[in-house]
């Protein structure tokens, strides 16, 4: 189930899942494959609107001034870096650029970001290295921009959640920042619910508690996910069923109700020892988890308003 470069079937394939459905295909040897997908639909009654409102151009995306979303770009080739950028501004988003290790440490230790576009390969420095400060210092989701097809190491596969490969288009630049960031299928997320719970948290125990406690969860969060991840390899079905156990409260109390019926998901299933069901469960409680982490900073940057990173040229 690895993700191959640009969107392509890795991105269908998450689209489908979220949407509860199946993907697969059919192969002769010889004679060509047939992939398919099965989702659940309701039937619905709709207006027909006129032909001219539904076609536009394959090369346009609307402009969207509306978008706030905060990207964070590590690219040391400054025609990418240039394009990607300008092309990220005239969306509505707020775009800083690093091309140097230093660079990238100062403004993820300074601000928060909702995603993060970078390449593996910055001057010498081995892909690695630079994925894990990236890693360790921002939960946010990671696309990765790459002139090579990314080798599917597990210090790496797991790191990352998306990658286009150049040279990529404008549209499908568009649609996978959009995709990570702003995800309608994800939108639950941030329910009233959500914002109901960390209202009340707030006026129980104070701003600067929940301040505090949502910091905290989202540094530590993905280091329990990771542990999640070591007990399934090691098929140490005891200690991930406990693990999964300790993780459900804790998001219930900040709102998070799907992610917490993940987590009860992963512990009833852990005894029955579903390696290939536990993986399923996993994967998308990390990615579900890593599009709620700027959800969270984010609600907590209307109450601590971050100095805006400088645009970049």
């Amino acid at each position: 189930s690895k993700g191959g470069s640009g969107l392509g079937l890795s991105i269908c394939k998450r689209i489908i899942e979220c949407m509860e459905g199946q993907i697969g295909l059919d192969s002769d040897f010889g004679q060509g494959s047939t992939f398919w997908f099965k989702i659940p639909l309701k039937i619905t009654v709709c207006e027909s609107k006129p032909a001219i409102t539904l076609v536009s151009s394959t090369n346009h995306v609307e402009k969207n001034e509306g978008r706030d979303g905060r990207v964070l770009i590590i690219e040391d080739n400054n025609i990418t870096k240039a394009i990607t950028t300008r092309t990220l501004q005239s969306q509505g988003f707020t775009v800083c650029s690093a091309e140097t290790l230093d660079e990238v440490v100062k403004l993820l230790d300074e601000q928060i970001f909702d995603l993060v576009l970078m390449d593996l390969h910055i001057g010498d420095l081995p892909p690695t290295t630079l994925l894990h400060e990236v890693r360790a210092r921002c939960s946010s989701p990671i696309v990765v921009i790459s002139g090579s097809t990314i080798f599917p190491k597990e210090n790496i596969d797991r790191a990352i959640d998306d990658s286009l490969q150049k040279p990529y288009s404008r549209e499908d630049l568009i649609v996978a920042v959009d995709y990570w960031i702003f995800a309608k299928n994800h939108s639950d997320h941030l329910s009233e619910t959500w914002k109901d719970s960390l209202r009340s948290l707030e006026e129980t125990c104070g701003t600067d508690f929940l301040h505090q406690t949502i910091t905290a969860f989202v540094n530590r969060h993905p280091a329990e996910i990771h542990k999640l991840q070591r007990y399934l390899d090691e098929e140490n079905w005891a200690k991930l069923e406990l693990a999964a156990h300790s993780m459900k409260s804790t998001l219930a109390t900040l709102g998070l109700m799907d992610l917490s019926k993940l987590a009860i998901e992963l512990e009833n299933v852990a005894p029955t020892h579903d390696r290939a069901h536990l993986e399923s469960l996993l994967e998308k409680f990390r990615i579900d988890a890593r599009r709620t982490y700027p959800r969270l900073l984010g609600y907590v940057r209307t109450i601590f308003p971050l100095m805006r990173c400088e645009i970049a040229s």
